[in-house]
């Protein structure tokens, strides 16, 4: 009859309306979580960004990687190699900015929590970006007993993406890097204390 056939139209035009509806939000949807997860990796918490590190976080390196062994300047002017500084030791690189202020926070951190549970065999080194050699009264205090060397941040920027900080390196006896800490947020991560660290559980 003419009411059945009119009815069943109306039926299947709303089935048909509201299938539309839910493709168009699926989609809407996907296209916001897509956006949502792309805007997530280029985020660096609680870290000085460059406009060059903005959209990659992490040297090029990590654990299993041999550490690079590139030059680099002492206190004093004298030029040497990493690998002098390795020396076949467990080592921990700390690389800083002065102008950057969690890479403050973290240097009082390991000086007031870490600094003391290292191994005795583990040595540190403070790698500052050159190009100065005045250290801020901030720092002077926390850099006066530790080893302080200079880095050439244009090389080490373009060779290894290392544009931003603090960022935290644990190299074992053979020169392999065990572990890549971007960032700081009042923690070292589990897998360098494992390490380099004894007493690990208090």
């Amino acid at each position: 009859s003419m009411g059945s056939a009119s009815n069943l139209f109306r039926s299947t035009y709303v089935k048909i309306l509201v299938g539309t509806i839910f493709v168009f939000a699926g989609i809407t949807s996907g296209i916001y979580v897509g956006n949502a997860l792309i805007n997530k990796t280029s985020v660096v918490p609680h870290s000085e960004v460059t406009e060059d590190s903005a959209g990659e976080p992490y040297v090029v390196f990590g654990s299993g990687d041999l550490f690079p062994l590139e030059t680099y300047t002492d206190i004093s002017g004298n030029e040497g190699n990493f690998s002098t500084l390795l020396d076949g030791k467990p080592t921990v690189f700390l690389y800083l900015s002065l102008t950057c202020g969690p890479c403050l926070d973290m240097l009082k951190f390991w000086k007031l929590r870490m600094e003391e549970r290292l191994r005795t065999d583990v040595q540190v080194f403070v790698c500052i970006k050159g190009g100065t050699r005045d250290i801020p009264p901030e720092y002077e205090g926390l850099l006066s007993d530790m080893k302080v060397i200079f880095y050439d941040d244009d090389l080490w920027r373009q060779k290894y993406h290392l544009a931003f900080w603090p960022t935290i390196i644990g190299v074992d006896e053979s020169g392999f890097v065990k572990h890549v800490q971007s960032g700081f947020e009042k923690y070292i991560d589990f897998e360098l204390v494992e390490y380099f660290f004894k007493d690990i559980n208090r």
